[in-house]
Order: C-alpha cells, then sequence, then structure tokens
C-alpha cells in the first residue's frame, strides 16, 4: 500500500560547511570571552564588556550549528565505516578552535594595546 521512499535531507558536501560554520562560530565565540575579559583588565571596560556579552549572544548559534554537525558526523560514521581517515580528520579539527581563538586574543592585545 505505501511505497518506501529513501529521502536524503542533505549530502555530504551541503554538510561540510554546517560542521566549518560551526567551528568558525566556536572560534568567534572564545574569542570574544576571552578577549572581552582580557581587555577589561587591560583598562578597556566598554570593548571587554561589550565583547563578552556578543560572547553570549553567540552561544545559541554555535550550539545549534555544533549540534547539526555532531549529528550528521554520527550519523556518517554509522554508515559509513570503511572511510576511517576522513572521520579522524574532521574530528581533529575541533582542535582548531581554541587555537583561532589564541591567535585571535593575541592579534586584539596587540591592536589595542
Amino acid at each position: 500500500m505505501f511505497k518506501q521512499v529513501n529521502v536524503r535531507i542533505m549530502s555530504l558536501k551541503q554538510k561540510g560547511p554546517i560542521i566549518l560554520l560551526a567551528l568558525f562560530i566556536g572560534v568567534l565565540m572564545v574569542t570574544f570571552f576571552l578577549g572581552g575579559q582580557h581587555l577589561y583588565a587591560r583598562n578597556h571596560p566598554l570593548i571587554g564588556t561589550t565583547l563578552t556579552v556578543l560572547s553570549f549572544l553567540v552561544w545559541p548559534l554555535y550550539a545549534l550549528f555544533a549540534t547539526l554537525g555532531i549529528h550528521f558526523l554520527v550519523r556518517r560514521s554509522q554508515r559509513l565505516k570503511q572511510v576511517h581517515d576522513r572521520r579522524q580528520t574532521w574530528r581533529r579539527s575541533i582542535y582548531w578552535v581554541p587555537i583561532g581563538a589564541v591567535l585571535a586574543i593575541q592579534a586584539m592585545d596587540r591592536l589595542f594595546s
């Protein structure tokens, strides 16, 4: 009576940018928070407070895209067990969040001092 239809919501080419967007937003969030705290301590209270508040406003976007990215990674890893090294590449890319944040904070410190 009912026909079985296989529907793919998003192709792999569309999933990659979501994961990269989550990483980029994560770098922004950590940078805004730590940079704001650093600038607040360095006698720039207005800029520091603004960046800290922005980090809290960016948090829901980060949570959304990170959750979508993790969901796609889990579904993909369940389907494609033979593609091991690609999965490892995506997992290793999460380390760029703190590295990018530290580099951005150092650049902001040099810019404002």
